[in-house]
């Protein structure tokens, strides 16, 4: 069974990096794009930032939804199927 390896995203994409040279040294005719900003922390912090403001306004329109739905101003399926 092959171990389990754990790392930050910064290792991680420390590694990709190294990986990268390591095939551009083999064939100089390859070249490979820096490790995006993806994998760095301000990115994550930033985008987990805005996936919770996200869930929260997601969370607040379906109990909006619910809410409408309750009241017989909206009608469930043509919601959920994308029609009204």
């Amino acid at each position: 069974m092959q171990e389990k390896i754990y790392m930050s995203l910064a290792d991680f994409a420390d590694k990709i990096d190294e990986l990268a040279r390591e095939i551009e040294s083999v064939n100089p005719e390859v070249k490979l794009a820096p490790v995006p900003l993806l994998f760095s922390q301000e990115y994550f912090k930033e985008n987990t930032r805005r996936y919770n403001q996200t869930r929260v306004v997601v969370a607040y329109k379906e109990r909006e939804l619910a809410r409408l739905i309750r009241k017989g101003l909206v009608e469930e399926n043509n919601f959920r199927s994308g029609k009204g």
